[in-house]
């Protein structure tokens, strides 16, 4: 025990110090031999008692208490360990209003707790106040209610958004945007255009970008204000103008639509039901995945989303055991990154995206967008959501960020901040930089001045104060500017993922929760491949596919072949080798293109005669392999 706890001071300087790797702490022997369950239930059992009036002075003893000696993939294990327990708590407790009470009872009772999206539909726009977010922020049993005049927001929300696809569609993507490619979106997340910016250029070529301050607000009602965003911004998008010629039209609303001008009934009025005791239902269409998809996540309650997640793609036949959800995921995430939603920014320098600062959507999209980021984790799917570590940095807690968190994001800018820093010259810095403690953020066109402290317009940067400026011009970036954002998405990703087990995990392992391993190796793959069917190890047609697989196939390739076999183009905390395929015979030799189980991580494979059809067959069916059955 004494050991432990040196080793715990010692991991301790070591994060403050950035000397060392969380990975440098793992216990191979302790995080594969441990006894999940046992510690787990052990570690809640020490923190109950600490929590009580006379707490003893042995608690139980358990590894969860030293968490640096557990790698990721023994916490995903406790984590998937809580999210059972609490999934099965929610289904018998649900099953037993149903016993009870009746249909309508459990009816009654949903209607009570309220939709998960509410309490977060205050605020009318920019100038709402940076606090409104956490007032309506979920925790315990239920979610918060609206307050009074609630009613009176959904029209000053509409015009917001009216404003906003209005500025969009005038530039054609995202505000502040020529376009709508991530590369040139970046810019409509802001740009620092002025004295202050070239200063920090001069410091570091080429210069850097930032963040504005972004407003947010919402409507009162669960669907409307989605519906304004999305189907507004759809129509405007998609009505022909003077200035666009009708194939550009139809394009855009092509897009809008997700390529597919088949109308299907809305989640409200399809076939499957829309609540179920012992499953979370979301319903949508291709067509409308977006909005059908954030409208079907904002009715839930909180009650819902803690049961098991199935997804039900209207129209199509596939039975979601897995894989439904997975495409799912994947279809949604991509397309709310998007920069023709605005919600999120890209950043060339880091390939990643941040909060748009310039958007003007309501406070209950980002609620959502982090709800969903939430409800993947919660339901163990991995997500293509490549932010900075200063997200998860920030999802985590527990210090205060620093210039080393912004270089991860915005390296250029956090390099100009450290040459300020260390600046040495003859020449005072006042002169050689001009700087004030002031920000200078271009929004829709003006250029407005944000002072980084009372009076900083005026006040210049000097030897004495620089320390004072850096921190505060780095804060600005990685908070101040997208606060009302942030707080938002935060609030929706807490809703499911703020258990005991989240708090052991550390940014980079929660960063890998939600993404995933990011190396893929699938040598390890074929290593665990189980066969079935007729087909061994030593089949023909087997080695054919691996070598295929580890030689033939680019990088692209390789991740398009494991979305086609699994559902996801992420590898697991534990790496490909812990997905356990199964490669299965489907008949002789024919022109039936190869098929996959994703819910089981399972290829079906026919015995093909030639490598050379292998590969052709294999891949037309990798790139053409999107939904479930007939739509």
């Amino acid at each position: 025990m004494n050991v432990i706890k040196v080793l715990s001071k010692v991991e301790e300087a070591a994060g403050l110090s950035h000397s060392l790797p969380p990975e440098a702490f793992y216990n191979a022997l302790i995080s594969d031999k441990m006894d999940v369950q046992d510690h787990y239930t052990a570690w809640r059992q020490a923190q109950e008692l600490a929590r009580g009036r006379d707490p003893p002075a042995d608690a139980p003893f358990s590894f969860c208490s030293y968490p640096f000696l557990l790698n990721a993939r023994a916490k995903a294990h406790l984590l998937a360990l809580e999210a059972r327990f609490i999934m099965e708590q929610s289904v018998a407790h649900a099953r037993m209003e149903v016993q009870l009470y009746g249909g309508g009872g459990a009816a009654r009772r949903r209607a009570e707790e309220g939709p998960v999206l509410q309490g977060h539909d205050q605020g009318g726009g920019r100038g709402a106040s940076a606090g409104t977010p956490r007032q309506g922020r979920v925790s315990g049993s239920g979610a918060g209610g609206g307050g009074a005049g609630a009613g009176n927001s959904n029209s000053r929300t509409t015009s917001a958004v009216r404003g906003y696809l209005w500025q969009r569609q005038r530039s054609g993507g995202a505000i502040g945007s020529a376009g709508s490619s991530p590369e040139v979106a970046a810019g409509g997340s802001s740009r620092l255009a002025s004295r202050s910016d070239a200063a920090v250029s001069r410091a570091s070529s080429p210069s850097s970008s930032g963040s504005s301050t972004g407003g947010s607000g919402s409507s009162s009602g669960v669907g409307s204000s989605l519906r304004n965003l999305f189907g507004l911004w759809r129509s405007r998008s998609g009505r022909p103008t003077a200035s666009s010629s009708g194939s550009g039209a139809s394009e855009l609303r092509e897009r809008a639509n997700g390529g597919d001008s088949h109308e299907l009934a809305p989640p409200s009025r399809c076939a499957v039901p829309g609540v179920h005791s012992d499953m979370c239902i979301v319903r949508v269409r291709r067509s409308h995945l977006v909005e059908d998809a954030l409208e079907e996540v904002g009715r839930q309650t909180r009650s819902d989303l803690l049961k098991p997640l199935r997804v039900h793609f209207i129209g199509e036949e596939g039975i979601d055991a897995g894989g439904v959800k997975k495409e799912f995921f994947a279809l949604l995430m991509e397309r709310l990154l998007d920069p023709v939603y605005g919600l999120m920014a890209y950043d060339p320098a880091s390939r990643t995206y941040w909060f748009n600062a310039s958007s003007l959507a309501p406070a209950a999209s980002y609620f959502l967008l982090g709800l969903v980021l939430g409800l993947a984790v919660y339901n163990r799917v991995l997500l293509a959501f490549p932010a900075p570590l200063l997200l998860y940095q920030k999802l985590r807690g527990g210090r205060e960020l620093g210039l080393r968190d912004l270089e991860g994001w915005q390296p250029e800018l956090a390099k100009g901040l450290r040459h300020i820093l260390e600046y040495d010259g003859p020449e005072p810095l006042a002169d050689v930089f001009g700087l004030t403690f002031s920000v200078d953020v271009e929004r829709f066109g003006a250029i407005e001045t944000v002072p980084l402290k009372p009076g900083g317009e005026q006040l210049p940067v000097t030897e004495d104060n620089r320390a004072e400026y850096v921190s505060l011009r780095a804060a600005w970036h990685m908070e101040r500017a997208t606060a009302e954002q942030y707080e938002s998405f935060a609030a929706g990703f807490r809703v499911l993922c703020e258990g005991p087990a989240m708090s052991l995990f550390n940014a980079q392992e929660l960063e890998r929760l939600v993404c995933g391993n990011p190396r893929l190796d699938f040598t390890a793959l074929r290593e665990a491949a189980r066969y079935e069917g007729g087909f061994g190890r030593g089949s023909v047609a087997v080695s054919w596919l691996w070598d295929i697989v580890l030689h033939e196939l680019g990088p692209e390739e390789q991740r398009a072949f494991l979305k086609f076999f699994t559902g996801s183009d992420r590898s697991p905390l534990g790496g490909l080798g812990s997905l356990r395929p199964v490669i299965q015979r489907d008949g002789p030799d024919s022109h039936k293109l190869p098929t996959a189980h994703t819910c089981f991580n399972t290829l079906l494979l026919p015995e093909y005669a030639s490598r050379t059809k292998l590969l052709r067959l294999l891949r037309l069916a990798i790139n053409n392999s999107e939904g479930f059955g007939l739509q």
